[in-house]
């Protein structure tokens, strides 16, 4: 049986060389969905923390990309390979469907980037353009802030970028400070020792052993007087680290 579909149409007209995208607004789809005629040549992108049953995944390109709605969660870190497979779609006169549980925040999210990027819009204007088509389109507040870093990164997501490293590590200080679970830091994903090769380069090297630690690129500048890392107060805390938190992955 054909569950019913609530989907919001999202034209940009000929800027997209009358390319239609979509925003579903709930999980349900056919279960029928890969020979359905509404959606033939589908390609089904969700945005959630889980993904979408296996007899709905049987579409023409299928991608599920885990995600939380929390304000804490690093959306950016996902969103070049979001683009990729939208910019993917459409260049193969895909119909594109943005998938989140509740059409709000995550899709949307994706959504305003995908606008700014391919209008070169500020967050304000696209989120105001998305709004016309959806106005429950609703990021958090944690995704209303990278969306704002991306276009001061000019609209990428670049890894190098200080802003956007700062961001990280300001990001990952507030989760195991708010948290207070300082043992949880064995769970993150830590830096591989650096590469020692012929190029020159600045590396800082342990003074008791000389194992290499860091490169200089790994150095986040920041006013020392002002700064905005918060994780000053805590390092008595922790116990001792031989890696690095990895900033630019």
């Amino acid at each position: 049986m054909e569950m019913t579909l609530t989907i919001c149409l999202l034209t940009c007209g000929i800027l997209y060389k009358r390319r239609i995208m979509y925003i579903l607004l709930s999980c349900s789809l056919p279960h029928n969905v890969d020979t359905h005629p509404k959606f033939h040549g589908l390609s089904l992108f969700v945005v959630e923390n889980k993904p979408l049953p296996k007899e709905v995944q049987m579409v023409k390109r299928y991608l599920h990309v885990y995600c939380l709605d929390s304000e804490h969660f690093n959306i950016l870190r996902h969103l070049n390979e979001c683009l990729e497979f939208m910019d993917e779609g459409i260049s193969a006169g895909d119909l594109v469907l943005v998938h989140c549980n509740a059409g709000m925040s995550r899709s949307g999210s994706v959504m305003i980037a995908f606008l700014m990027r391919q209008l070169s819009l500020t967050y304000l204007d696209a989120s105001v353009y998305a709004k016309k088509m959806r106005p429950l389109i609703s990021p958090n507040p944690g995704f209303v802030e990278q969306l704002k870093l991306f276009e001061q990164m000019g609209n990428v997501v670049d890894d190098g970028n200080d802003l956007y490293r700062r961001y990280c590590l300001n990001l990952f200080s507030e989760m195991i400070i708010s948290t207070q679970n300082f043992s949880s830091l064995d769970e993150i994903l830590w830096a591989a020792d650096p590469v020692v090769n012929h190029t020159p380069v600045s590396l800082f090297k342990c003074k008791a052993c000389r194992r290499p630690l860091f490169k200089h690129s790994n150095l986040i500048k920041h006013n020392v007087e002002n700064s905005t890392v918060k994780m000053n107060n805590h390092v008595s805390e922790m116990s001792l680290q031989a890696r690095l938190v990895l900033l630019d992955r």
